[in-house]
C-alpha cells in the first residue's frame, strides 16, 4: 500500500474512533444532586460557630461529593469502626471465634456510656457480645477489652493489610485520655485506669483540679482553659483521627460487603444497624423508615457521625462527617442532623421520584 494512502487510512480510522469516543461521552449524565447539596452544606456552614469535614457517596452510580473531606478529623468514637473490622479480620484469619470468652479485670474499667463498667471483676463476656456493646452504646470497656484482646498495632496493620489508608495511629481509649492529661503533666501518662475513671467522673471544670491532687501537686493554677489547651495539642497529634474520604471509602466496602466473607460482611452491617446513640445527629432529621447503619463519635469540641443510609434496601449512601471546634454540643448535633437531611432531600428524588422532600429549616 502507498505510503500516502496508508497515512489516510490511518487517519480516518481514528477520526471514526475519536467521534465514537465522543458520541459516548456526550451519553453520560451528569447527577446534579451534588451541586444542589453544595448549595445546601454552603448555607448550614454559614450557620455552624464551628468548622466540619462532610464525604458523601451514592454508592449505585459512583458519584460523590467533598466538603473539606481530605482533612484529617479526630473520630473520637467513631473509631471503633476500624477496631470492629479487626476484630472481624482475626475471625476471617482463623486467629479468634466471636464465641471465644474475655474475663473482664478491675483494670477494664473505663469512663463513658455503656453497662459493662458495672459489672464485676471476673465476669466473662464473649467476643460478639463486646462487638455489640461497642457498635450499639459506644461502651468503651467493651473497645478497650477487644484492644487489650488484639492490640491496638492489629488495627493499624489490618487497615493497611485490606488497603484502607487515611487513617492515624489507633490506641486504646484510656490512652486518649492519658495522652490529653500528659500534656499538663508527663506523669499523667501513668495514671491507672481507676485515676482515670475517677477524674472522668469529675465535672470537666474541676477535672485539672482533680489531676492536681492525683498527682500530689500542692500549688496548682490550673483550669479548664488549660484542658481545653491539652486537648488541643492532642489533637494535633492526629491519633485515631481520618479524613473523610478515608472513613468514607471504608463505609462503603462494608456498604458493598466487599472486606470479608458474606456471613462476617453481613455480622458487620448488622452490629451498625444497631447502633443506639446518636438519635439527633443523622438520624434526626430524616425518615424513621430510613435505615441508617452508622457509629457515633463526641469529644471536648469534636463530634462525628459516619454511617451508610439506605433510600432503599439495595441503594446505600455513604455519609460521613466530623465536627470540630464548636462552643456548644447541641450546635454540633444540629448541624450534622441538618447535613443528614440534605442528604436525603437532594438525594432521595432520584430512587423515590413520588416523595415530597420538606424543606430544611436553619
Amino acid at each position: 500500500m502507498p505510503h500516502n494512502l496508508l497515512l489516510t487510512c490511518i487517519t480516518v480510522l481514528t477520526l471514526i474512533a475519536c467521534s465514537e469516543k465522543a458520541q459516548g461521552q456526550s451519553d453520560v449524565t451528569l447527577p446534579y444532586w451534588p451541586v444542589s447539596l453544595q448549595t445546601q452544606v454552603l448555607k448550614i456552614a454559614k450557620h455552624f460557630d464551628g468548622e466540619f469535614a462532610l464525604y458523601v457517596k451514592d454508592i449505585t452510580t459512583q458519584h460523590d461529593y467533598t466538603f473539606n473531606a481530605s482533612t484529617p478529623m479526630y473520630l473520637a468514637s467513631a473509631v471503633k469502626i476500624p477496631v470492629m473490622v479487626a476484630v472481624y479480620g482475626q475471625v476471617a484469619q482463623g486467629e479468634i471465634t466471636l464465641e471465644d470468652k474475655v474475663t473482664l479485670t478491675i483494670e477494664d474499667l473505663r469512663d463513658g456510656s455503656g453497662d459493662l463498667k458495672r459489672l464485676p471483676p471476673g465476669t466473662e463476656i464473649s467476643i460478639d457480645e463486646l462487638l455489640t456493646q461497642m457498635m450499639a452504646v459506644s461502651d468503651n470497656v467493651a473497645t478497650d477489652v477487644l484492644l487489650r484482646y488484639l492490640e491496638p498495632q492489629t488495627v493499624d496493620d489490618t487497615l493497611v493489610h485490606l488497603g484502607f489508608l487515611g487513617f492515624g495511629p489507633i490506641t486504646t481509649l484510656l490512652d486518649v485520655r492519658r495522652l490529653v492529661f500528659k500534656h499538663l503533666d508527663p506523669r499523667a501518662i501513668q495514671l491507672t485506669p481507676l485515676q482515670v475513671f475517677e477524674l472522668y467522673e469529675a465535672p470537666f471544670e474541676s477535672r485539672a483540679k482533680k489531676l492536681a491532687t492525683l498527682l500530689d501537686i500542692k500549688q496548682n493554677s490550673w483550669t479548664a482553659n488549660d484542658l481545653n489547651r491539652a486537648f488541643d495539642i492532642y489533637y494535633r497529634e492526629l491519633k485515631n483521627s481520618a479524613s473523610m474520604l478515608a472513613v468514607g471509602r471504608l463505609l462503603e466496602k462494608i456498604a458493598k460487603k466487599e472486606i470479608f466473607n458474606d456471613e462476617l460482611n453481613e455480622h458487620m452491617l448488622q452490629k451498625m444497624l444497631a447502633c443506639k446513640t446518636g438519635e439527633h445527629r443523622l438520624r434526626g432529621l430524616i425518615p424513621d423508615s430510613i435505615k441508617l447503619a452508622h457509629k457515633t463519635g463526641t469529644q471536648i469540641r469534636r463530634m462525628c457521625d459516619v454511617g451508610i443510609m439506605y433510600l432503599q434496601t439495595d441503594k446505600p449512601i455513604v455519609v460521613a462527617m466530623c465536627a470540630k471546634d464548636f462552643l456548644k454540643s447541641s450546635a454540633a448535633e444540629k448541624t450534622i442532623a441538618l447535613v443528614g437531611k440534605a442528604v436525603y432531600n437532594v438525594l432521595s428524588p432520584y430512587y423515590e421520584p413520588e416523595k415530597i422532600t420538606e424543606p430544611l429549616r436553619l
